[in-house]
């Protein structure tokens, strides 16, 4: 009974290491200089924001205050004006190999010799894989007195249909946390940021 312990806690620490987290590819720009925090308006790309658009604005908004700017309303006189877009896309999945086969094997066994060998037969041709959705969230921070970028940055997460997540409204909040993330986070560079 002590042999079974000894044998399941390797199995355990490799079945563990195979449970990944979910990471958004984030890359950042801005000037490497501090950005002081100050007031923030947040606006909408186009005509005015949705109700969906609001909701995701809610979620910058809560992120912009955690990290010490002041979200308020957009009347002309905050210190800075960010513009959030939110964006799905679809393709899909890679081929994958048919769900049947046919194997043949063989093999003979002499004196302290063994050979062995087999055939795989696909039955069927490939079939197309499960639909991946990419979502993407890109956030521009202006400083409102001379319209000049401060800070720009862009998150994004592909998520097989199987998995899950594939809803876009259900992911900007965990984008947008990946993407203040140690703000302002590396220039140029695209990091792999665990989703939250």
């Amino acid at each position: 009974m002590r042999l079974l312990p000894a044998l399941l806690a390797p199995a355990l620490l490799i079945v563990a290491g195979c449970a990944t987290t979910p990471t958004a590819d984030v890359t950042r720009f801005h000037l490497g200089q501090p950005i002081p925090f100050d007031t923030i308006s947040l606006v909408s790309p186009g005509a005015g924001p949705t109700l969906e658009e609001q909701q995701r604005q809610n979620a910058v908004s809560a992120e912009l205050a955690r990290l010490g700017f002041r979200p308020v309303p957009n009347d002309g006189k905050s210190a800075y004006v960010a513009t959030l877009r939110a964006e799905q896309s679809s393709h899909e999945g890679a081929p994958q190999g048919s769900r049947f086969s046919i194997g043949l094997g063989g093999g003979t066994f002499g004196r302290n010799v063994g050979v062995g060998g087999g055939v795989n037969i696909p039955v069927g041709g490939e079939r197309a894989g499960p639909r991946v959705f990419g979502n993407l969230v890109m956030l521009e921070i202006k400083r409102r007195s001379d319209n000049s970028i401060v800070w720009e940055g862009r998150a994004m997460q592909e998520v097989s249909e199987k998995a899950g997540g594939a809803s876009l409204n259900a992911a900007v909040p965990q984008l947008v946390r990946a993407l203040f993330d140690g703000f302002p986070g590396p220039s140029g560079q695209m990091v792999k940021v665990p989703m939250k």
